[in-house]
């Protein structure tokens, strides 16, 4: 089965949350590409969100990227984006979130919904990097397409 990638946000209240998705294995041969498109992936998604980056984790590393605060209140783990895609060979559709989505990305949204342009930068960029790295959660070859980015909250 795919190997994991967990990427941590630190919300304006020291609470943590994790985007989890699955990636193809990492051998001696695809170590350095692999680590390349999993730190894009990170960079990208650092792009969409507000809080900050404080661990990620991969199958062979867990790295404390940061113990910092954000510099805003507004960075909160119950606003997040959720993210719908599905794979390639068998079109099953899979889903994750992130926490600390920032809703603050001049065009992100398009008007009059919750959903995120996806060729609007730097959301672009985040499908990008995410179509390179992630697999299904049961292929660890078969490639993903994102569907949707939809700003969501906490349920109360």
């Amino acid at each position: 089965m795919s190997h994991k990638y967990d990427l941590q946000f630190r919300d304006w209240s020291d609470e943590l949350s994790t985007m989890e998705v699955h990636i193809t294995p990492i051998t001696v041969v695809t170590i350095v590409a692999e680590l390349v498109l999993i730190a894009a992936l990170r960079t990208a998604t650092e792009a969409i969100t507000i809080g900050v980056a404080s661990r990620d984790k991969i199958i062979m590393d867990d790295t404390i990227i940061s113990a910092a605060r954000p510099a805003t209140p507004l960075a909160q783990r119950e606003n997040k984006w959720f993210v719908r895609y599905h794979g390639v060979d068998n079109n099953k559709n899979w889903s994750c979130e992130i926490p600390t989505a920032d809703l603050s990305l001049a065009g992100v949204l398009i008007p009059g919904s919750d959903f995120a342009d996806l060729t609007v930068s730097p959301m672009s960029g985040f499908v990008t990097a995410f179509e390179a790295v992630v697999r299904p959660p049961d292929s660890d070859t078969s490639l993903v397409v994102v569907d949707s980015v939809q700003f969501v909250g906490r349920n109360l």
